[in-house]
């Protein structure tokens, strides 16, 4: 596989690492880089970019991807030369919303219901997801703490949803919080948008996490 141009659109907690995800330029598909270590997930040395600073959400990057790392429940997975930069690539509004656009709200199999996971006995070799990662637009959107752990309150297309937060930029940047729940609105998310992935088996399931929390430029 050759360096592909990607808008990252997740780049989240994994296990002791991250989980970086996006969307390729050239035909419109997600694509999640992946190592070689337990689950695929990402360390802070095991890849650098252009401007020195961790992948972020709504850029561009060309990343050079070397072979396909497709699992039954993650078939976006593709293996990357740890020993390349990833190149920050200038990109218009334009062309990202665009993308966006073309990406939003484009199936449901992933929020198709207001359970927060699937069980493990419904996906196998036999049995694959389409797909692992969406995005989505969702309303009534609040923050919120569930036991002590993050979580994102929305509906989306008149169903109710409680998904746990991995995006720790958002969970950074919001830390201070203490009175929940809080709307993203009043966060200063005009108009929120959401990747929402498929984590690694856990429990006997596989959880719809929310792994990133836009605005929408």
């Amino acid at each position: 596989m050759p360096y592909l141009d990607v808008l990252c659109l997740a780049n989240s907690k994994k296990l002791s690492g991250r989980c970086i995800a996006g969307i390729r330029l050239d035909n419109g598909q997600w694509i999640r880089p992946v190592s070689f270590r337990d689950g695929g997930c990402i360390m802070s040395t095991d890849y650098q970019t252009s401007d020195g600073n961790p992948a972020q959400p709504v850029k561009v990057y060309s990343i050079p991807f070397t072979n396909r790392a497709a699992k039954f429940y993650h078939p976006e997975d593709a293996y990357y030369d740890i020993k390349q930069t990833w190149q920050l690539i200038e990109t218009s509004t334009a062309t990202v919303t665009e993308l966006l656009n073309s990406r939003l709200n484009d199936s449901e199999f992933l929020i198709g219901n207001s359970i927060d996971r699937i069980p493990q006995s419904e996906i196998s070799a036999n049995k694959p997801v389409p797909f692992s990662l969406q995005l989505i637009s969702p309303t009534n959107a609040h923050f919120a703490m569930s036991f002590g752990k993050p979580r994102l309150i929305f509906y989306y297309r008149d169903q109710g949803y409680s998904l746990a937060i991995t995006d720790s930029d958002f969970l950074n940047r919001h830390r201070n919080i203490t009175d929940f729940p809080i709307s993203l609105a009043r966060l200063g998310y005009g108009r929120p948008i959401i990747t929402v992935s498929l984590g690694e088996p856990f429990q006997g399931a596989y959880f719809k996490l929310v792994a990133a929390i836009m605005n929408f430029p």
